[in-house]
C-alpha cells in the first residue's frame, strides 16, 4: 500500500482554467486544497453544526460570514482542528510543500472553508 496514492485517489476532480498562469500557490489551491475541501465537505460542515449546537445563530450570510471569522479567530482549538482535517489528507510531497509555505496556504484553507460553510448553512 502506498499512501501517497491512496490518499490522491480519493480526492474528486475539479474543473481549473488551464489558460491561466497561477502562481505556484495558486496551483496548491486548485489541486489540492480544493479537492480536499470538497471530499471533506459533509465532515467540515457536521462538525460545525454540532460545534453551534444551541447557540443564537446569525440569519443572513453578510452575519454569518462575520460570525465564522469571529469563531475561526478567536477559537485557536477550532481553526487548527479544520486546518488539521485539510493537511491530514496531504502527500508527503504537499506537506514538505505546506510546511513552507503554512502561514498562507492556512489564511487560504480558512477562506475557502468559510466559503463553504456559508453556503451550505
Amino acid at each position: 500500500m502506498n499512501r501517497n496514492t491512496d490518499v490522491l485517489s480519493l480526492r474528486p476532480s475539479i474543473l481549473v482554467d488551464e489558460n491561466r498562469s497561477p502562481l505556484v500557490i495558486e496551483t496548491f489551491q486548485n489541486e489540492v486544497l480544493r479537492p480536499i475541501l470538497k471530499f471533506q465537505h459533509d465532515l467540515l460542515h457536521t462538525y460545525f453544526k454540532n460545534h453551534t449546537a444551541g447557540k443564537n445563530m446569525p440569519v443572513s450570510n453578510q452575519e454569518w460570514s462575520a460570525y465564522l471569522q469571529n469563531c475561526f479567530s478567536k477559537d485557536v482549538n477550532l481553526r487548527y482542528f479544520y486546518i488539521g482535517l485539510v493537511a491530514g489528507l496531504f502527500t508527503t510531497e504537499e506537506m514538505m510543500f505546506y510546511k513552507q509555505n503554512s502561514s498562507e496556504i492556512n489564511k487560504r484553507i480558512l477562506q475557502m472553508l468559510i466559503q463553504r460553510l456559508i453556503s451550505a448553512l
